[in-house]
């Protein structure tokens, strides 16, 4: 069984890579990491509600491809983001979420979160999310063995692994 850095109390669910909203999530990751605008976490989220995309984002923002990262000159892999402007709270893709979604009068209240390039939500995002009404968080089905960084298995950057798997 995973170990979750963090797990909200109504606990993950899980979908398959051909789940609509997991393959726009994963889109959006792809165009990040593609752009040059986050190649150390291609992350996409995607917040659905009766069947339709609310909000599509990703993790990140330009830092990191003008400065590079500041965690990472400092060997700091999962901790500590407020160190690196390009890994603060503020540019993960949930929390870039709930701001789009406010700024565009968009209701998130009841949606669900399909999150593609990491095997868990951190807790201030997950949290984020949830006091703003997002009731179901999805990563996609054996995403600890798909996007831990420490285990063999990682695919974390093969776009073409995954679009492989929806031929």
């Amino acid at each position: 069984m995973t170990k979750y850095p963090y797990e909200p109390p109504e606990g993950y669910k899980f979908v398959e890579l051909q789940n609509p909203f997991m393959i726009e999530a994963m889109k959006a990751a792809k165009e990040a990491y593609e752009s040059g605008f986050n190649k150390s976490a291609p992350i996409g989220l995607v917040l659905e509600k009766d069947g339709k995309i609310l909000v599509k984002t990703v993790a990140g923002s330009d830092y990191h491809k003008l400065y590079g990262c500041e965690r990472r000159k400092l060997g700091i892999v999962n901790e500590e983001y407020e160190k690196c402007p390009g890994c603060s709270y503020k540019v993960h893709s949930e929390q870039k979420a709930v701001k789009i979604a406010r700024e565009n009068n968009i209701d998130i209240h009841g949606a669900n979160a399909f999150l593609f390039g990491h095997f868990w939500y951190c807790d201030r995002c997950c949290e984020t999310l949830r006091k703003n009404g997002v009731t179901n968080f999805y990563l996609l089905k054996d995403a600890d063995i798909l996007f831990d960084r420490e285990k063999p298995t990682c695919k974390r950057f093969d776009f073409a692994y995954f679009e492989s798997k929806l031929k």
